[in-house]
Protein backbone atom coordinates (compact mmCIF):
# COMPACT_ATOMS: atom_id res chain seq x y z
CA UNK A 1 0.00 0.00 0.00
CA UNK A 2 1.18 3.49 -0.89
CA UNK A 3 -0.24 6.05 1.54
CA UNK A 4 -0.04 9.85 1.41
CA UNK A 5 -0.37 11.74 4.71
CA UNK A 6 -1.64 15.33 4.62
CA UNK A 7 -0.40 17.55 7.44
CA UNK A 8 1.01 21.02 7.86
CA UNK A 9 4.42 22.47 7.09
CA UNK A 10 6.11 21.43 10.36
CA UNK A 11 8.50 18.68 11.44
CA UNK A 12 5.66 17.33 13.57
CA UNK A 13 4.05 15.91 10.42
CA UNK A 14 7.18 13.91 9.62
CA UNK A 15 7.29 12.52 13.19
CA UNK A 16 3.61 11.53 13.06
CA UNK A 17 4.08 9.89 9.67
CA UNK A 18 7.02 7.86 11.01
CA UNK A 19 4.96 6.75 14.01
CA UNK A 20 2.01 5.78 11.80
CA UNK A 21 4.30 3.85 9.46
CA UNK A 22 5.93 1.92 12.33
CA UNK A 23 2.55 1.01 13.78
CA UNK A 24 1.74 -0.60 10.43
CA UNK A 25 5.16 -2.26 9.95
CA UNK A 26 6.03 0.10 7.14
CA UNK A 27 8.41 3.01 6.45
CA UNK A 28 8.23 6.77 6.03
CA UNK A 29 9.67 7.79 2.65
CA UNK A 30 9.61 11.45 3.69
CA UNK A 31 8.32 14.81 2.46
CA UNK A 32 6.98 15.41 -1.06
CA UNK A 33 7.60 18.87 -2.50
CA UNK A 34 7.74 17.86 -6.16
CA UNK A 35 4.55 16.59 -7.80
CA UNK A 36 6.64 14.64 -10.32
CA UNK A 37 8.15 12.37 -7.68
CA UNK A 38 8.39 8.68 -8.59
CA UNK A 39 6.26 6.54 -6.26
CA UNK A 40 7.39 3.00 -6.98
CA UNK A 41 7.31 1.21 -3.60
CA UNK A 42 4.93 0.66 -0.70
CA UNK A 43 5.04 2.87 2.38
CA UNK A 44 4.11 6.31 3.66
CA UNK A 45 4.82 9.78 2.30
CA UNK A 46 3.68 13.15 3.63
CA UNK A 47 3.07 16.65 2.30
CA UNK A 48 0.86 19.70 2.84
CA UNK A 49 -0.83 22.48 0.91
CA UNK A 50 2.14 24.63 1.90
CA UNK A 51 4.48 22.24 0.06
CA UNK A 52 2.33 21.34 -2.97
CA UNK A 53 0.02 23.70 -4.86
CA UNK A 54 -3.68 22.89 -4.56
CA UNK A 55 -4.07 22.61 -8.33
CA UNK A 56 -1.69 19.63 -8.44
CA UNK A 57 -2.48 18.10 -5.05
CA UNK A 58 -5.59 16.35 -6.41
CA UNK A 59 -3.85 14.45 -9.23
CA UNK A 60 -0.89 13.73 -6.91
CA UNK A 61 -3.13 12.27 -4.18
CA UNK A 62 -4.88 10.01 -6.68
CA UNK A 63 -1.58 8.27 -7.42
CA UNK A 64 -1.71 6.74 -3.92
CA UNK A 65 -3.77 3.82 -2.63
CA UNK A 66 -4.97 5.87 0.32
CA UNK A 67 -4.85 9.44 1.70
CA UNK A 68 -4.62 10.06 5.45
CA UNK A 69 -5.44 13.49 6.92
CA UNK A 70 -3.68 14.34 10.17
CA UNK A 71 -5.70 16.45 12.59
CA UNK A 72 -4.08 19.88 12.91
CA UNK A 73 -4.71 23.15 14.71
CA UNK A 74 -4.47 25.33 11.60
CA UNK A 75 -6.95 23.56 9.35
CA UNK A 76 -8.01 25.84 6.50
CA UNK A 77 -10.91 26.00 4.10
CA UNK A 78 -8.58 24.69 1.38
CA UNK A 79 -7.76 21.63 3.52
CA UNK A 80 -11.47 20.93 3.92
CA UNK A 81 -12.07 21.49 0.21
CA UNK A 82 -9.27 19.05 -0.62
CA UNK A 83 -10.81 16.42 1.66
CA UNK A 84 -14.27 16.92 0.15
CA UNK A 85 -13.00 16.64 -3.44
CA UNK A 86 -10.87 13.58 -2.70
CA UNK A 87 -13.73 11.71 -1.01
CA UNK A 88 -15.23 10.79 -4.38
CA UNK A 89 -11.89 10.23 -6.11
CA UNK A 90 -9.77 8.21 -3.68
CA UNK A 91 -9.73 6.22 -0.44
CA UNK A 92 -9.58 8.84 2.32
CA UNK A 93 -9.19 8.48 6.11
CA UNK A 94 -9.27 11.10 8.86
CA UNK A 95 -7.11 10.84 11.97
CA UNK A 96 -10.01 12.32 13.96
CA UNK A 97 -13.52 11.77 12.61
CA UNK A 98 -14.75 15.15 13.87
CA UNK A 99 -11.70 17.17 12.76
CA UNK A 100 -13.63 19.18 10.17
CA UNK A 101 -16.86 19.66 12.14
CA UNK A 102 -16.22 23.31 13.04
CA UNK A 103 -15.13 24.14 9.51
CA UNK A 104 -18.19 22.40 8.07
CA UNK A 105 -20.48 24.43 10.35
CA UNK A 106 -18.79 27.67 9.37
CA UNK A 107 -18.80 26.65 5.70
CA UNK A 108 -22.56 26.01 5.83
CA UNK A 109 -23.18 29.43 7.40
CA UNK A 110 -21.12 31.29 4.81
CA UNK A 111 -22.53 29.28 1.91
CA UNK A 112 -25.98 30.42 3.00
CA UNK A 113 -24.76 34.01 3.19
CA UNK A 114 -23.40 33.88 -0.35
CA UNK A 115 -26.67 32.36 -1.56
CA UNK A 116 -28.78 35.22 -0.23
CA UNK A 117 -26.25 38.02 -0.81
CA UNK A 118 -24.93 38.21 -4.37
CA UNK A 119 -22.79 41.23 -3.54
CA UNK A 120 -20.79 39.99 -0.54
CA UNK A 121 -17.01 39.73 -0.96
CA UNK A 122 -14.25 39.85 1.62
CA UNK A 123 -11.60 41.57 -0.52
CA UNK A 124 -12.63 45.20 0.26
CA UNK A 125 -12.59 44.41 3.99
CA UNK A 126 -8.99 43.13 3.96
CA UNK A 127 -7.51 45.46 1.32
CA UNK A 128 -5.79 48.67 2.44
CA UNK A 129 -7.55 52.01 2.12
CA UNK A 130 -5.21 54.33 0.30
CA UNK A 131 -5.80 57.79 1.74
CA UNK A 132 -3.66 59.67 -0.77
CA UNK A 133 -4.04 57.95 -4.14
CA UNK A 134 -6.64 55.82 -5.86
CA UNK A 135 -6.14 52.05 -5.46
CA UNK A 136 -7.68 48.79 -6.66
CA UNK A 137 -9.65 46.64 -4.23
CA UNK A 138 -8.74 43.30 -5.83
CA UNK A 139 -7.00 41.60 -8.73
CA UNK A 140 -10.25 41.05 -10.66
CA UNK A 141 -11.49 44.64 -10.73
CA UNK A 142 -9.31 47.10 -12.61
CA UNK A 143 -11.20 50.15 -11.37
CA UNK A 144 -9.12 52.43 -9.13
CA UNK A 145 -11.19 53.76 -6.22
CA UNK A 146 -10.96 56.50 -3.64
CA UNK A 147 -11.18 56.06 0.12
CA UNK A 148 -14.81 57.21 0.09
CA UNK A 149 -15.72 54.77 -2.70
CA UNK A 150 -14.01 51.99 -0.76
CA UNK A 151 -16.29 52.56 2.24
CA UNK A 152 -19.40 52.74 0.05
CA UNK A 153 -18.49 49.43 -1.62
CA UNK A 154 -18.11 47.71 1.77
CA UNK A 155 -21.44 49.05 2.99
CA UNK A 156 -23.17 47.95 -0.24
CA UNK A 157 -21.77 44.44 0.20
CA UNK A 158 -23.14 44.15 3.71
CA UNK A 159 -26.57 45.31 2.47
CA UNK A 160 -26.53 43.10 -0.63
CA UNK A 161 -26.38 46.03 -3.07
CA UNK A 162 -24.35 45.30 -6.21
CA UNK A 163 -21.35 47.49 -7.06
CA UNK A 164 -20.46 48.52 -10.60
CA UNK A 165 -16.80 47.76 -9.81
CA UNK A 166 -17.63 44.06 -9.46
CA UNK A 167 -19.17 43.43 -12.88
CA UNK A 168 -16.60 40.76 -13.82
CA UNK A 169 -17.57 38.54 -10.91
CA UNK A 170 -21.30 39.05 -11.49
CA UNK A 171 -20.89 37.97 -15.11
CA UNK A 172 -18.82 34.96 -14.04
CA UNK A 173 -21.63 33.93 -11.69
CA UNK A 174 -24.29 34.18 -14.38
CA UNK A 175 -25.80 37.45 -13.10
CA UNK A 176 -24.42 40.20 -15.37
CA UNK A 177 -25.84 43.62 -14.54
CA UNK A 178 -28.53 44.63 -17.03
CA UNK A 179 -28.78 41.18 -18.65
CA UNK A 180 -30.84 38.05 -18.08
CA UNK A 181 -29.43 35.61 -15.54
CA UNK A 182 -27.84 32.43 -16.86
CA UNK A 183 -25.98 29.38 -15.63
CA UNK A 184 -22.87 30.30 -13.60
CA UNK A 185 -19.69 30.09 -15.65
CA UNK A 186 -17.78 28.03 -13.08
CA UNK A 187 -20.58 26.42 -11.03
CA UNK A 188 -21.94 27.28 -7.60
CA UNK A 189 -19.39 28.61 -5.05
CA UNK A 190 -16.53 28.33 -7.57
CA UNK A 191 -16.51 31.94 -8.72
CA UNK A 192 -13.52 34.11 -7.89
CA UNK A 193 -15.59 36.21 -5.49
CA UNK A 194 -16.88 33.28 -3.43
CA UNK A 195 -13.95 30.85 -3.55
CA UNK A 196 -11.36 33.46 -2.56
CA UNK A 197 -13.68 34.88 0.10
CA UNK A 198 -14.12 31.41 1.63
CA UNK A 199 -10.34 30.93 1.68
CA UNK A 200 -9.83 34.20 3.56
CA UNK A 201 -12.75 33.49 5.89
CA UNK A 202 -11.08 30.23 6.89
CA UNK A 203 -7.65 31.84 7.23
CA UNK A 204 -8.93 34.68 9.44
CA UNK A 205 -11.35 32.42 11.36
CA UNK A 206 -14.41 34.56 10.63
CA UNK A 207 -17.56 32.93 12.01
CA UNK A 208 -20.26 35.34 10.84
CA UNK A 209 -20.91 38.60 9.01
CA UNK A 210 -20.42 40.63 12.19
CA UNK A 211 -16.80 39.45 12.29
CA UNK A 212 -16.16 41.52 9.16
CA UNK A 213 -16.45 44.64 11.33
CA UNK A 214 -13.71 43.38 13.65
CA UNK A 215 -11.11 43.49 10.86
CA UNK A 216 -9.04 46.51 11.85
CA UNK A 217 -6.05 46.22 9.49
CA UNK A 218 -5.24 45.23 5.91
CA UNK A 219 -4.37 41.61 5.14
CA UNK A 220 -4.19 41.68 1.36
CA UNK A 221 -1.96 43.93 -0.73
CA UNK A 222 -1.78 43.87 -4.51
CA UNK A 223 0.89 46.40 -5.36
CA UNK A 224 2.95 47.37 -8.41
CA UNK A 225 6.64 46.68 -7.93
CA UNK A 226 7.42 50.38 -8.35
CA UNK A 227 4.89 51.46 -5.70
CA UNK A 228 5.93 49.36 -2.70
CA UNK A 229 6.58 52.44 -0.57
CA UNK A 230 2.81 52.66 -0.16
CA UNK A 231 2.85 49.58 2.13
CA UNK A 232 3.07 50.08 5.88
CA UNK A 233 5.62 47.31 6.53
CA UNK A 234 4.72 47.01 10.22
CA UNK A 235 1.30 45.79 9.09
CA UNK A 236 2.98 42.80 7.46
CA UNK A 237 4.04 41.28 10.78
CA UNK A 238 0.88 39.13 10.87
CA UNK A 239 1.60 35.81 9.05
CA UNK A 240 -1.95 35.86 7.66
CA UNK A 241 -1.06 38.87 5.50
CA UNK A 242 -0.45 38.34 1.78
CA UNK A 243 1.39 40.62 -0.63
CA UNK A 244 1.01 40.09 -4.39
CA UNK A 245 3.59 42.09 -6.29
CA UNK A 246 2.82 42.99 -9.89
CA UNK A 247 5.56 43.91 -12.34
CA UNK A 248 9.27 43.38 -12.79
CA UNK A 249 11.86 43.01 -10.04
CA UNK A 250 12.65 46.72 -9.76
CA UNK A 251 15.20 48.44 -7.53
CA UNK A 252 12.30 49.39 -5.25
CA UNK A 253 11.32 45.70 -5.03
CA UNK A 254 14.83 44.82 -3.83
CA UNK A 255 14.75 47.68 -1.32
CA UNK A 256 11.35 46.57 -0.03
CA UNK A 257 12.63 43.03 0.60
CA UNK A 258 15.80 44.27 2.29
CA UNK A 259 13.80 46.55 4.59
CA UNK A 260 11.51 43.66 5.58
CA UNK A 261 14.55 41.51 6.40
CA UNK A 262 16.13 44.34 8.38
CA UNK A 263 13.00 44.65 10.52
CA UNK A 264 12.60 40.85 10.74
CA UNK A 265 9.16 40.98 9.10
CA UNK A 266 9.41 37.98 6.80
CA UNK A 267 6.57 35.60 7.72
CA UNK A 268 3.86 37.08 5.52
CA UNK A 269 2.80 35.46 2.25
CA UNK A 270 4.81 36.91 -0.62
CA UNK A 271 4.08 36.18 -4.28
CA UNK A 272 5.32 37.59 -7.56
CA UNK A 273 5.90 36.44 -11.14
CA UNK A 274 9.09 36.29 -13.19
CA UNK A 275 10.24 35.10 -16.60
CA UNK A 276 13.51 34.25 -14.71
CA UNK A 277 15.55 36.88 -16.59
CA UNK A 278 15.59 38.94 -13.40
CA UNK A 279 16.17 35.96 -11.06
CA UNK A 280 19.67 35.58 -9.64
CA UNK A 281 21.39 34.30 -6.50
CA UNK A 282 21.52 37.82 -5.06
CA UNK A 283 17.71 38.00 -5.12
CA UNK A 284 17.34 34.42 -3.89
CA UNK A 285 19.72 35.13 -0.98
CA UNK A 286 17.29 37.84 0.15
CA UNK A 287 14.22 35.66 -0.46
CA UNK A 288 15.73 32.86 1.65
CA UNK A 289 14.82 34.99 4.68
CA UNK A 290 11.12 34.73 3.84
CA UNK A 291 9.16 31.69 5.02
CA UNK A 292 6.17 31.81 2.66
CA UNK A 293 7.07 32.75 -0.91
CA UNK A 294 5.39 31.71 -4.12
CA UNK A 295 7.16 32.57 -7.37
CA UNK A 296 5.13 32.26 -10.56
CA UNK A 297 7.42 31.31 -13.43
CA UNK A 298 6.16 32.73 -16.71
CA UNK A 299 6.12 30.09 -19.45
CA UNK A 300 3.85 30.69 -22.45
CA UNK A 301 5.17 28.06 -24.87
CA UNK A 302 7.74 25.30 -25.27
CA UNK A 303 11.26 25.76 -26.58
CA UNK A 304 12.10 28.52 -29.05
CA UNK A 305 8.54 29.88 -29.14
CA UNK A 306 8.87 30.81 -25.46
CA UNK A 307 12.31 32.30 -26.16
CA UNK A 308 10.65 34.58 -28.72
CA UNK A 309 7.79 35.62 -26.42
CA UNK A 310 10.22 36.36 -23.56
CA UNK A 311 13.08 37.59 -25.69
CA UNK A 312 16.46 36.97 -24.09
CA UNK A 313 15.35 33.89 -22.17
CA UNK A 314 16.33 30.28 -22.91
CA UNK A 315 13.65 27.69 -22.27
CA UNK A 316 15.92 25.05 -20.74
CA UNK A 317 17.49 27.61 -18.44
CA UNK A 318 14.04 28.78 -17.35
CA UNK A 319 13.25 25.23 -16.18
CA UNK A 320 16.67 24.92 -14.52
CA UNK A 321 16.06 28.17 -12.64
CA UNK A 322 12.64 26.93 -11.49
CA UNK A 323 14.24 23.76 -10.07
CA UNK A 324 16.98 25.83 -8.42
CA UNK A 325 14.36 28.02 -6.74
CA UNK A 326 12.53 24.91 -5.49
CA UNK A 327 15.74 23.45 -4.04
CA UNK A 328 16.17 26.63 -2.04
CA UNK A 329 12.83 25.99 -0.36
CA UNK A 330 10.55 28.38 -2.23
CA UNK A 331 7.22 27.42 -3.77
CA UNK A 332 7.14 27.58 -7.54
CA UNK A 333 4.16 27.61 -9.85
CA UNK A 334 3.92 28.21 -13.58
CA UNK A 335 1.79 30.96 -15.08
CA UNK A 336 0.91 31.19 -18.76
CA UNK A 337 -0.95 33.76 -20.79
CA UNK A 338 -2.97 32.46 -23.73
CA UNK A 339 -2.28 34.89 -26.52
CA UNK A 340 -2.05 35.14 -30.29
CA UNK A 341 1.59 34.08 -29.84
CA UNK A 342 0.84 30.64 -28.39
CA UNK A 343 -2.79 29.76 -29.24
CA UNK A 344 -1.71 27.70 -32.27
CA UNK A 345 0.67 25.60 -30.13
CA UNK A 346 -1.24 25.64 -26.84
CA UNK A 347 -1.63 21.86 -26.84
CA UNK A 348 2.17 21.49 -26.73
CA UNK A 349 2.26 23.59 -23.55
CA UNK A 350 -0.43 21.48 -21.83
CA UNK A 351 1.18 18.25 -23.00
CA UNK A 352 4.48 19.40 -21.54
CA UNK A 353 3.06 20.29 -18.13
CA UNK A 354 0.96 17.11 -18.05
CA UNK A 355 -0.05 16.86 -14.33
CA UNK A 356 2.07 19.79 -13.15
CA UNK A 357 0.70 23.03 -11.79
CA UNK A 358 0.07 25.79 -14.31
CA UNK A 359 -2.48 28.59 -14.44
CA UNK A 360 -3.85 30.14 -17.61
CA UNK A 361 -4.85 33.75 -18.20
CA UNK A 362 -6.17 35.23 -21.44
CA UNK A 363 -4.46 38.22 -23.05
CA UNK A 364 -6.47 41.13 -24.41
CA UNK A 365 -5.98 43.80 -27.06
CA UNK A 366 -3.64 43.12 -29.99
CA UNK A 367 -2.25 40.06 -28.17
CA UNK A 368 -5.68 38.45 -27.73
CA UNK A 369 -5.80 34.82 -28.92
CA UNK A 370 -9.13 35.58 -30.61
CA UNK A 371 -7.30 37.68 -33.22
CA UNK A 372 -5.90 34.46 -34.76
CA UNK A 373 -7.91 34.28 -37.99
CA UNK A 374 -7.70 30.56 -38.85
CA UNK A 375 -10.52 29.37 -36.58
CA UNK A 376 -10.52 25.77 -37.85
CA UNK A 377 -6.82 25.41 -37.06
CA UNK A 378 -7.37 26.59 -33.47
CA UNK A 379 -10.35 24.27 -32.96
CA UNK A 380 -8.07 21.37 -33.91
CA UNK A 381 -5.48 22.62 -31.41
CA UNK A 382 -8.10 22.91 -28.67
CA UNK A 383 -9.32 19.38 -29.43
CA UNK A 384 -5.75 18.21 -28.74
CA UNK A 385 -5.74 20.26 -25.52
CA UNK A 386 -8.80 18.33 -24.38
CA UNK A 387 -6.86 15.08 -24.71
CA UNK A 388 -4.16 16.11 -22.22
CA UNK A 389 -4.04 14.88 -18.63
CA UNK A 390 -3.95 18.39 -17.23
CA UNK A 391 -7.22 19.24 -19.01
CA UNK A 392 -8.87 16.10 -17.63
CA UNK A 393 -7.56 16.50 -14.07
CA UNK A 394 -7.41 20.26 -13.52
CA UNK A 395 -10.85 21.85 -13.35
CA UNK A 396 -9.50 25.39 -13.74
CA UNK A 397 -7.59 24.52 -16.92
CA UNK A 398 -10.67 22.73 -18.25
CA UNK A 399 -12.82 25.81 -17.75
CA UNK A 400 -10.39 28.09 -19.56
CA UNK A 401 -9.99 25.74 -22.53
CA UNK A 402 -13.74 25.14 -22.77
CA UNK A 403 -14.36 28.90 -22.70
CA UNK A 404 -11.89 29.55 -25.52
CA UNK A 405 -13.29 26.60 -27.50
CA UNK A 406 -16.83 27.92 -27.27
CA UNK A 407 -15.88 31.32 -28.66
CA UNK A 408 -13.80 29.83 -31.49
CA UNK A 409 -16.47 27.24 -32.34
CA UNK A 410 -19.20 29.86 -32.66
CA UNK A 411 -17.05 32.29 -34.67
CA UNK A 412 -15.81 29.50 -36.96
CA UNK A 413 -19.28 28.36 -37.96
CA UNK A 414 -20.34 31.95 -38.44
CA UNK A 415 -17.35 32.07 -40.83
CA UNK A 416 -16.80 35.64 -39.80
CA UNK A 417 -13.85 37.65 -38.49
CA UNK A 418 -14.91 40.95 -37.02
CA UNK A 419 -13.51 44.17 -38.40
CA UNK A 420 -12.06 44.89 -34.96
CA UNK A 421 -10.28 41.53 -34.88
CA UNK A 422 -8.75 42.12 -38.33
CA UNK A 423 -7.62 45.60 -37.33
CA UNK A 424 -6.10 44.20 -34.14
CA UNK A 425 -4.25 41.57 -36.17
CA UNK A 426 -2.79 44.22 -38.46
CA UNK A 427 -1.64 46.24 -35.45
CA UNK A 428 -0.13 43.10 -33.95
CA UNK A 429 1.99 42.38 -37.02
CA UNK A 430 3.15 46.01 -37.16
CA UNK A 431 4.19 45.74 -33.52
CA UNK A 432 5.89 42.37 -34.08
CA UNK A 433 7.75 43.48 -37.21
CA UNK A 434 9.01 46.55 -35.37
CA UNK A 435 10.26 44.37 -32.50
CA UNK A 436 11.91 41.95 -34.94
CA UNK A 437 13.69 44.78 -36.70
CA UNK A 438 15.08 46.19 -33.46
CA UNK A 439 16.40 42.87 -32.17
CA UNK A 440 17.33 41.12 -35.42
CA UNK A 441 14.78 38.32 -35.19
CA UNK A 442 12.08 36.90 -37.48
CA UNK A 443 8.72 35.67 -36.25
CA UNK A 444 8.63 32.86 -38.83
CA UNK A 445 11.82 31.35 -37.35
CA UNK A 446 10.20 30.94 -33.93
CA UNK A 447 6.44 30.65 -34.39
CA UNK A 448 5.81 29.78 -38.07
CA UNK A 449 2.16 28.88 -37.37
CA UNK A 450 1.52 32.52 -36.45
CA UNK A 451 3.53 34.05 -39.27
CA UNK A 452 1.51 31.96 -41.74
CA UNK A 453 -1.74 33.89 -41.09
CA UNK A 454 -0.43 37.26 -42.30
CA UNK A 455 -3.03 38.88 -44.54
CA UNK A 456 -2.12 39.09 -48.20
CA UNK A 457 -2.05 42.74 -49.20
Amino acid sequence: MKILCIGNQTHDTDDRTTKLARENNSINHGLITDENIVIDSNGYWHTSLADIEYSVMLPLAQRFDSVYFFDQDDKSNKTLKLYQELESLASVELETVSMFDNLLGRQHYWHQQFKINSSMCIKPFIAPINKNNKSEICDVSSYPITQQEHEIIKQNMIEGVKNSHCENCYAEEGMPVGFQSRKPKWGEFNSTRISESLDWIGLLDLHNVNDLFTIDKPYYYRVASDNLNSIDKIRLADPATRVDIVGDCTAEFYEFLKTCVQHKITNFGLSFSSNTLDMNDSLLDILDNFSNTNIGIKVDAIGKANNYIYWGSEFDKVLETAEHIKRRGHKVSFVSKVSIYNIAVLNELLEFFNDSGVSLEIEEGILSPYNFTDKKQIINVLDKCKETNIYKNNETIKRVIDGIYKIYYVSHYQRYNSKQSIEQLELFFKYTDSSDESRGSKLKDYIPELDAIRRVK
